[in-house]
């Protein structure tokens, strides 16, 4: 079997692209709630062009209140 079967399998309802911006967000999610990362240390984890993209996209994810200035850097 193919992976796109295998896949559409398991995530019958989700594109393969929306499937990683989600669990994307829910690591950048858990990791500011669970650990002392700061957003610079996620962004480049994740492999965002720039801490603005990524905040720009977060906070538009779930309606969330942008993060705090002072974790940027």
């Amino acid at each position: 079997m193919g992976f796109l079967i295998i896949f559409r399998a398991i995530e019958p309802q989700k594109f393969i692209p929306d499937y990683l911006s989600e669990y994307r967000m829910k690591m950048a999610k858990k990791w500011l709630v669970e650990t002392d990362m700061k957003i610079a240390e996620i962004v480049e984890k994740l492999k965002y062009n720039t801490p603005a993209n990524f905040i720009r996209y977060f906070a538009s994810w779930k309606a969330v209140p942008r993060p705090v200035p002072g974790k940027l850097f």
